[in-house]
């Protein structure tokens, strides 16, 4: 009845408006499927203890805050109002959904709503590799994915794909090389 959730991965996107715009229609799509998984199992019986997560929230703060904070460094004023609202429109069903959820708990229910951690701006080693990984062409022009891109570095012998396996190991560690 419910189905897959429609996002089968929150970081292949493409980095392009398009794949952005399609993945928030997806996060719409699913947390409003969620919700109604959530709605439904709660309402199905009397429970003693019922947990939900929406992690679309999470999600979107990762994915989109460069398009709501002028100090980013990937903002782009020019970003479609769509994209710049991406993390109110999300909060805003997360919202509509918690409501929903609680209607449905009934008066008598003890709720305890929890949030992971903020949100701000990261722009830290690992966020930054993907772009270091790319100016030494040593990302996949069709998926620009990460994995790949440390897989391509991995086989570089180029200098500077060296230094640049250096400073990754020392970053994120040999676990990930």
């Amino acid at each position: 009845r419910f189905g897959d959730h429609p996002v089968e991965s929150f970081d292949k996107h493409g980095c392009t408006v398009s794949g952005y715009k399609a993945l928030l229609q997806n996060l719409e799509a699913g947390i409003r499927k969620k919700t109604e998984l959530l709605e439904t199992l709660l309402a199905s019986r009397d429970w003693d203890l019922f947990a939900g997560c929406l992690g679309e929230t999470h999600c979107v703060g990762h994915q989109f805050w460069h398009f709501q904070d002028p100090d980013h460094p990937r903002y782009d004023a020019r970003a479609p109002e769509e994209l710049k609202n991406a993390m109110r429109t999300i909060y805003a069903l997360a919202d509509a959904g918690v409501a929903r959820l609680l209607q449905v708990a009934g008066k008598d229910a003890t709720v305890i709503v929890l949030a992971s951690h903020g949100m701000d701006a990261y722009t830290g080693g690992p966020k930054l590799l993907p772009e270091v990984l790319s100016r030494l062409n040593l990302t996949s022009e069709k998926s620009g994915a990460v994995g790949r891109s440390f897989r391509a570095l991995q086989r570089a012998k180029h200098p500077a794909a060296l230094a640049a396996k250096a400073v990754v190991k020392k970053i994120v560690g040999p676990m990930l090389l």
